[in-house]
């Protein structure tokens, strides 16, 4: 039977990279002509446009974040048919193989019963490696699936603080708006929680967990198609050994 990895490491490398996509920072309002902005009315304007610009990237990764847990979902049913289809036709090519062999005329009892065992001893192989493989296959998405809604939880959580501390410098710059370095810690305050964001967002990152997970899959599942190798190559060599000696004593005589 042809083995259906190919089509399980696929998916997984399609699926699976998962680089989340990360609300953007807003910018730190970087404008020189200090004497333009510092005024009350120009800082509730720039209040105003940050807090309808977080609120926008806020609801794009939200969006984002049900999407990738849905394709993840979704696997059950857009991979598995393609691997039971695959599975579906090699089982029908060798049930094909054998009756090919049982077909065959002048088969004495010994060989006839090396041909059922054969059957039985690969079909119960075959058994074992799908058993194997759609193990490894339910822990990996079971897995991948906690990390990535951790990952999002520890986004989602970094992004409040973000929103937080420039709602606050805000208010500060507006409560101090007549001050003449409201703009300049206006400017420091959001440059600084948007710093604290981006090296929550890096020390966050789940890329090497998930490739982790990808390989610990791939592992089991090259490991469930070697042992089922081995042992078809031992169940082949006993029939053909059956096959072969018979047909030798037959013609002998």
């Amino acid at each position: 039977m042809k083995t259906v990895s190919r089509i399980l490491k696929f998916a997984g490398s399609t699926g699976l990279t998962v680089s989340l996509f990360v609300v953007s920072s807003v910018p730190a309002y970087a404008v020189t002509d200090t004497n333009l902005l510092a005024t009350c009315t120009h800082i509730a304007t720039l209040s105003d446009t940050s807090t309808v610009a977080i609120k926008t990237k806020i609801t794009s990764m939200n969006t984002d974040f049900a999407t990738r847990l849905a394709n993840i979902a979704n696997r059950t049913t857009t991979i598995d048919p393609k691997v039971d289809e695959a599975r579906a036709k090699a089982t029908a090519t060798f049930d094909a193989k054998v009756t090919a062999l049982q077909a065959k005329s002048g088969l004495t009892a010994e060989q006839k019963a090396a041909i059922e065992t054969y059957a039985v001893t690969m079909n119960a192989a075959e058994k074992t490696r799908e058993t194997a493989v759609d193990a490894a296959r339910t822990t990996y998405r079971s897995s991948l699936t906690e990390v990535v809604t951790a990952h999002q939880t520890s986004l989602t959580n970094a992004t409040t603080i973000y929103q937080t501390s420039v709602a606050n410098a805000f208010a500060t710059a507006t409560t101090h708006c007549g001050d003449g370095t409201a703009i300049s810690n206006l400017k420091t305050s959001v440059k600084a929680a948007r710093d604290v964001f981006k090296s929550t967002r890096a020390d966050t990152k789940v890329t090497t967990d998930i490739k982790a997970l990808m390989a610990t899959r791939d592992a089991a599942i090259k490991a469930a198609d070697a042992d089922f190798t081995k042992a078809a190559a031992t169940y082949t060599a006993t029939l053909s050994a059956v096959l072969d000696t018979t047909s030798s004593t037959t013609n002998t005589k």
